[in-house]
């Protein structure tokens, strides 16, 4: 689901770029317009001119950034490495890897890269095999305790080390117009249960439309089912229930031959004007998308005009929601640069605003007090946002790369219902006992 959800952030982030009416208004350093930071004082930074060397997964396989070279230029990444070189005082390269050549060089115990930086469908890995070492750093801990619990949860080991530093996040929510709610007269409990809404979508006969992509819908459902109702750990599962069966033929099955080609009903689809409240009725998105909403001829933010619902439920045993993406950073315990490695994350949590790439979800923090002023921390959106994150859970376990073909060809009618739960079910039992 990685890559699915790497693909559909991307494509959300572009479109909130792009919208016809609006403009974004800058955050602090997420888009390269602050003002340039001051190099470090060599004369007070026992690391100034040492080299850190770190794998960024937003990297292209390959890739490589060195900081003070000249015919290196910035290119994609977590982070705006630039601007940390002069902040830290610190040489850095960038590398990138597959996610397999990572695994390898760390299983190798190879020390030529000293800060890992992943996903989170990674970390139960590096914890399972204790391939982290203990992080000494008040400025680290006071950061890490600033994010979402589902974050810090993560960052610990199981003695309550800090072995890990929260770096970017991100939850889908939907994203309702006031006035919609206010029209309607909507409430959670209205769309609590994927049934419920998806009902909810069907009956609706007005004017508005709605852009709830039904396919990752269904993903940010499953993911509840895998998280609820399996026990991964020990690799149980069922997709051949009546249950599952429903979700998966009702939000995958229902797709429409359209002369060219198969496409989810109208009301599951992603459309460019979904940020317009006359006519937006419910969005799967993330919040960035709608924080950064700028009127330009008002000159105000239109954070005001939203609210935000989490994603139904699959079942009444889903208790809290799911985290979609996040990232951290880990010191390579075979590193024999440690110490730099640990100044380097002090100096990311310092000035995270400041470095934090475009590329990125920043909402990191649920301490509002950490959100620079160009953030509206005061609307309802904003809040309700908190609210869903403070509530939410990490699901450790990707299984995109062995079923998103599966998903994909029962869609466009390529698998019958019976083959593609049958498949399914026999690679993510490969997967889970490899």
């Amino acid at each position: 689901m990685k890559k699915l959800i790497l693909v559909l952030l991307s494509l959300l982030m572009l479109v909130s770029c792009t919208a016809s009416d609006t403009e974004n208004t800058p955050s602090s350093g997420s888009t390269g317009d602050t003002v340039q930071p001051e190099s470090s004082d060599s004369g007070d930074n026992e690391f100034a001119g040492m080299t850190v060397r770190v794998s960024d997964p937003l990297f292209s396989a390959g890739a490589e950034l060195i900081t003070p070279d000249p015919s290196h230029y910035r290119v994609g990444g977590l982070f705006d490495y630039t601007k940390l070189s002069q902040l830290s005082g610190m040489n850095i390269e960038v590398h990138g890897f597959t996610d397999e050549n990572r695994t390898l060089k760390i299983l190798a115990e190879d020390s030529d890269i000293d800060i890992y930086f992943f996903f989170h469908d990674d970390a139960k890995y590096i914890l399972d095999n204790n391939l982290v070492s203990p992080i000494d750093s008040d400025i680290i801990d006071e950061f890490n305790s600033k994010t979402f619990e589902a974050l810090q949860k993560v960052c610990v080991d199981e003695n309550g080390n800090t072995v890990m530093m929260p770096l970017e996040y991100s939850i889908l929510s939907l994203f309702v117009p006031k006035q919609a709610v206010e029209e309607l007269g909507l409430t959670a409990q209205n769309i609590e249960y994927w049934e419920d809404f998806y009902n909810y979508l069907t009956n609706y006969n007005g004017p508005r439309k709605s852009y709830g992509n039904g396919f990752n819908l269904f993903h940010l459902i499953e993911m509840q089912y895998h998280y609820y109702n399996c026990d991964l750990e020990n690799g149980e599962f069922d997709y051949d229930n009546e249950d599952f069966r429903r979700l998966y033929e009702t939000l995958l099955g229902n797709w429409v031959f359209d002369g060219s080609g198969y496409d989810p009903p109208y009301f599951l689809n992603i459309h460019l004007n979904n940020y317009d409240p006359d006519e937006n009725l419910f969005d799967l998105n993330v919040i960035s998308s709608y924080l950064s909403l700028f009127d330009s001829e008002n000159n105000e933010m239109r954070s005001q005009e939203f609210v935000t619902f989490p994603v139904p439920k699959y079942d009444e045993n889903v208790e809290k929601n799911l985290v979609t993406m996040a990232a951290f950073a880990y010191i390579n315990p075979y590193s024999e640069n440690k110490e730099a490695a640990v100044k380097l994350l002090e100096t990311i949590a310092e000035n995270y605003f400041s470095i934090i790439s475009r590329n990125c979800m920043y909402f990191i923090f649920s301490d509002t007090s950490m959100y620079p002023e160009t953030i509206d921390t005061e609307s309802q959106l904003f809040k309700d946002f908190i609210e869903i994150s403070d509530n939410s859970e990490m699901l450790f376990y990707d299984f995109d790369d062995v079923v998103s073909d599966i998903d994909w060809q029962y869609a466009y009618h390529e698998l019958t219902l019976d083959e593609a739960i049958a498949e399914r079910a026999r690679v993510v039992d490969i997967k889970l006992n490899e």
